[in-house]
């Protein structure tokens, strides 16, 4: 899938699903292409405090 991103490389962003933020990351490019670093995942307790 495509990920449209607001950032540049090396640049830290929140990796959000359906609103709810997952993990830290961080823009990289390889190749010509950008992608994501993962830096830190949320913990799912963290995820389930957020919802409520």
């Amino acid at each position: 899938s495509v990920v449209e991103l607001d950032r540049l490389a090396g640049e830290p962003l929140d990796v959000l699903v359906n609103g709810t933020l997952i993990a830290h990351g961080e823009v990289v490019m390889v190749n010509d292409k950008f992608g994501i670093r993962l830096t830190d995942v949320v913990s799912q307790s963290e995820r389930i405090q957020r919802l409520r």
